[in-house]
Formats: C-alpha cells, structure tokens, sequence
C-alpha cells in the first residue's frame, strides 16, 4: 500500500455539564404597615378644590362615585407594595393573591352601595384593579397629578355581597401574575395599582381598608410564591478566535458576579470571568473547570478538552489509519473550494464520509458506494468557513481520517 505522509493539529471538545440547576419554592406575604404602605385615595368633586387635596394617611380606600353636597364626585384608589423589591429578579412567580379586607359599620360612609336589600343594587359598583404605569409619591399625588394606567391584563372586582366586611381575594389571575412577574423582574416598573369604578356613574361605591387601618388584619396583603434557583450559575461559552489556530480558545462565563477559578487538569489558568488561553498540545485528555463562589454558593462546570498535535514527517497513513481494502488520497489540500477524494478499493463496499470543524461538530456526512478500483468523491467546501477540518472516511476495511485546510 502506498504510504501518504500526513501532519495532524486537531482538537475534540466533549462537554459534560456537571453544575445543576436548583430551583427552591418560595411563599412571601406583604401585609404593609402604615409606615411602609403606600396607599392613597384621589377624588375629585364638582365646584371644590378636592382634585389638589392629597389624601395620603386615611384608613380607606374609597372607590366611589357619590353625590356630596348635590355636587358629583369621583374617587379612585392608588396602592404600591414596595416589598416586592426583596425578591430576586430572576425569581418565576408562580402564585399571586391579593386580599383587600371590606369596611366594617364602623365607616357607613364608606360602605359597599350592593347588596341584599340595598336601593342602589341596581348599579353595578364593579371595580378595576388597572396596573399604575408611572412614579407616585402617597404624601403627594392628587386628582389632578395622578399617575397614568394601562387596561392590559386589568382585573375586575365584581359586584359587592355584603355591605359591610365584604372581603375579596384576586387569586387564579393569569393577569395578576403577569403584572407582578413584571414588576419584579423590573422593579423601576413596580408602580402598584389603581382601584377605579368601571362605571363612574352614581350611586356606586366600594371599600376596602388601607395599611394604615389599627387593625393589622385588615391591611391589604399580597402573597406571593415563587421558584427562584439559589444555586450559582457557573455555565460558560467558548469561541475559537483564530479557525486556524484551533489551541486558542477564548472562554466567557454566562455571569460576571462571584469569584471565578478556571484550571485545565491541574493547571490554574485565570480568575477573570472571560479570557483567552492557548494551550500546549498534549496526548491525553484532561477536565477544563469553571468553579464559580458567589453568594448563591460554589457551583461548577466543566468539559473534557483533548487537544493533540502530532506533527511528525515519519508518521504513516498505515499507522494512524487501518485501510485493508483502499488506498485514499485527498487533493488539493489546502484547498479554497473543493477537495479530491481518490479511493482505489480492492472491493465494492459502501463508505461514510464525515467532515468535522475544529471543535468535533459534524458540517458534512455523505455515504458512498465505493466500486472496485478508482473512485473519485469530490467534496464541495465553498460553504465552509476558513479553517481546519477533519475527514473521516468509514466502511468495510477502512478507517480514515486526516486534516482538511479551507484557505
């Protein structure tokens, strides 16, 4: 057989993760005083200076459209939970309650307008529970500074019950857990709700106690669960730079935060979160660990990275490769666009081609019936990036592989 004198510079990557990824559920309930609450009532009646009163520190949330004096007026609600900035924001909420506590006959002016027996039954007091879309401050928004609102994802209250300790709980909202997902994960955004009548018409009224209620089992509470993954995140990328050049890789770890320790067998290579490693060819294969302390805890992840060179004029084809049947040369090589592959077989066989890049991934596989005798397999590699790949030539008596080089 005739020997075909080959240089090798090839690099495999097999990546095992070994890091996992945790998740811990997680129960919270905001049930805010008056020191931390935000809550207010906005209102506005006709012929007075009410819409540039500020109604910061009452005890409820009068969600109404009454008549005062003969004069109409209007009231809405405002509430804010800032306690949802203690949850991590990539937290996954999964549950959300909002429980709001119903005046009792110690507040009749502030009672619910339906119920059995009410004269007022006849008009809906419904309510819209609407997401706040800009900054409110409760010691000083007013009627006439309230802050905007959107109508995506509002929840209705329906009609009232009872006059009186009407309580209602939000629950089951795919909407309510769309919005405090939201305010979460972005907290500049968490502007709390509106309360508002759907038909600001009167005689309609709702109300609920706020967290400046004495009573802290009146307050309005928000329960929320959620998945967050309290383990550290130590997973990484790695590109290859220079495709000539396959012993250069540059690694970058999916997060910055915590402190970082990179070792390729028992060599430290960096303690930066990205950087860029050349490594000296070896002939065993040896674990790249990425270990991450942070506050989440220590995680880690690493690959199998075996990267060899065997660059020696005295190698065979007959000693890296086993080729009973053929004999097999690849032309030109390097190549711009295509390659030769020459197959002269002793027998008719069926052989597979492969073509991996730099890092072991598959850019080409072709089976091919092989005849008695020369066969010519032109490989088209215009598609292919500038680089160094590896051929690998499979069948019945024959185990091939060499390197390509797309100029």
């Amino acid at each position: 057989m005739r020997k075909i004198i080959v240089n090798f510079l090839a690099m495999f990557l097999l990546t095992i993760t070994s890091s996992q990824i945790a998740f811990s559920q997680t129960t919270v309930i905001f049930k805010p005083n008056g020191t931390i609450g935000k809550d207010v009532n906005i209102g506005d009646v006709q012929y007075t200076n009410l819409a540039n009163l500020n109604e910061g520190e009452q005890n409820v949330l009068n969600i109404n459209a009454w008549t005062f004096s003969d004069n109409l007026g209007i009231g809405r609600a405002l509430i804010k939970f800032d306690e949802l900035a203690s949850i991590p924001t990539e937290a996954i909420i999964t549950d959300v309650k909002l429980k709001l506590y119903g005046v009792s006959s110690t507040d009749p002016n502030s009672s619910n307008s339906v119920y059995p027996g009410s004269p007022f039954s006849q008009s809906s007091n419904a309510v819209y529970v609407q997401r706040v879309t800009s900054a409110w401050d409760e010691s000083i928004v007013t009627w006439n500074t309230q802050p905007t609102t959107t109508t995506v994802n509002q929840i209705t209250i329906p009609n009232s019950e009872a006059q009186y300790n009407w309580n209602y709980t939000i629950e089951n909202s795919s909407e309510l857990n769309t919005m405090v997902q939201d305010m979460v994960s972005n907290p500049n955004t968490n502007h709390g709700f509106m309360l508002r009548l759907i038909n600001e018409a009167v005689y309609r009224r709702m109300g609920f106690y706020t967290s400046d209620h004495t009573d802290s089992t009146k307050r309005p509470e928000l329960q929320i669960t959620y998945l967050y993954n309290d383990t550290c995140n130590s997973n990484f990328s790695y590109t290859m730079p220079n495709a000539l050049d396959p012993t250069t890789l540059t690694f970058n770890a999916k997060i910055d935060a915590g402190q970082h320790i990179w070792r390729y067998g028992s060599q430290s290579l960096s303690t930066s979160s990205s950087f860029t490693h050349t490594f000296t060819p070896t002939n065993e294969c040896k674990e790249l660990t990425h270990e991450v302390i942070s506050s989440n805890g220590n995680c880690s992840t690493y690959i199998n990275l075996y990267i060899c060179n065997t660059n020696q004029d005295t190698t065979s084809i007959d000693e890296i490769n086993s080729m009973n049947n053929a004999e097999i040369i690849i032309s030109p090589n390097p190549s711009k666009d295509f390659w030769n592959v020459s197959i002269n077989s002793k027998e008719k066989l069926s052989a597979e081609i492969i073509i991996r890049d730099a890092l072991g991934k598959v850019v080409l596989m072709e089976e091919k019936n092989i005849y008695i005798g020369e066969n010519n397999i032109p490989i088209n590699g215009k598609n292919l990036n500038k680089g160094i790949y590896i051929i690998e030539i499979k069948g019945k008596g024959i185990s091939y592989s060499q390197k390509l080089i797309k100029q």
